[in-house]
């Protein structure tokens, strides 16, 4: 079975102590899965990326994405 692009894996969440602008926290993917994902810069959600040709298996295959964030950037 194919995984249809654009849909939601799952949400990735984290939060800044500071206020107004200076708490904005942005997400991006730091390693791993890049081929087959993409990550919502704002609000964390994991998506299947349109490029993608992920195959669900028996047993299923896994994957190691490392998903950071950036204080900073926002």
């Amino acid at each position: 079975m194919l995984h249809t692009a654009g849909t939601t894996v799952l949400r990735v969440n984290a939060t800044d102590g500071d206020i107004l602008q200076n708490s904005l926290v942005t997400y991006f993917i730091g390693g791993g899965g890049a081929d087959n994902f993409g990550i919502d810069s704002s609000d964390g959600d994991l998506y299947v990326s349109p490029n993608s040709r992920l195959v669900v298996d028996n047993p299923p295959t896994y994957y190691n994405i490392t998903v950071s964030r950036c204080y900073c950037c926002a």
